[in-house]
């Protein structure tokens, strides 16, 4: 009677837990497949993320490259108005020393010519004056 009582409880238990193990079982393969997928979604995002960092990046440099190129063009830019501006004030410089040496040379023929006037006159008043004193000898 133990024996059948011990049987009986031992079958009755076999069976609630062959009916709890019919229940649970899918219930942990369910759960297990949710997590592989989570974990598959999880990966996607990962590497999405990846993606979208790098790409960030990438644009990141592209942006970097080009202000570097706009900063070389405008370096580039004022340096040729320096430059330009330079030449344009030696150019003036150069214009005003021209000017100021002919300016000279007109002032220096203008020295001689009066000179030579002044000479001439001179010589006429010698030559007047030397008439004169003939005139006066011949009296």
């Amino acid at each position: 009677m133990l024996q059948e009582a011990l049987t009986g409880g031992l079958s009755e238990t076999l069976k609630d837990v062959k009916e709890m193990a019919s229940i649970a079982l899918p219930i942990f393969v369910v759960m297990f497949v949710f997590r592989i997928v989570a974990d598959i979604l999880d990966s996607k995002k990962k590497k999405q993320r990846e993606q979208d960092k790098q790409k960030h990046q990438q644009i990141r440099l592209e942006i970097d490259e080009i202000r570097l190129k706009l900063a070389q063009i405008r370096l580039a830019r004022e340096e040729a108005i320096e430059k330009a501006r330079e030449e344009h004030e030696q150019r003036i410089a150069q214009m005003e020393a021209e000017k100021d040496e002919q300016e000279a040379q007109k002032q220096a023929e203008w020295e001689t010519d009066l000179a030579a006037i002044v000479q001439e006159l001179e010589d006429e008043e010698k030559a007047l004056e030397q008439k004169l004193l003939d005139a006066q000898n011949q009296n």
